[in-house]
């Protein structure tokens, strides 16, 4: 099995597992959002995931995949800035409202 597919559906899992059953439909989004954050992951570190020689240099891969994705990576549905940063500007916001 795709070590990204296994990591998806061990997180689906105990998000959705962990609610009760009024959250499906919370379930439901979840797994959507995954399997775009999936399809991306997949397709913009295949190269680097088929050139891993052992399982450490798997993780190690993955762990510098996720860090480019939440630190540099650019994502169109929170305007075009990574998500530390997209996070970052939110608690300001939220703090200067306070």
């Amino acid at each position: 099995m795709d070590v990204a597919v296994a990591l998806e559906r061990q997180i689906a899992a105990l998000v959705c597992i962990a609610g009760s059953q009024g959250q499906s439909r919370a379930c439901h989004e979840y797994s959507q959002w995954m399997e775009s954050f999936n399809g991306r992951f997949k397709t913009e570190g295949h190269s680097l995931f088929l050139e891993a020689q052992s399982s450490d240099d798997l993780v190690a891969v993955v762990d510098d995949r996720m860090c480019y994705y939440n630190t540099e990576r650019r994502h169109s549905s929170i305007g075009y800035v990574p998500p530390l940063t997209y996070i970052e500007r939110m608690r300001s916001d939220l703090n200067t409202r306070l």
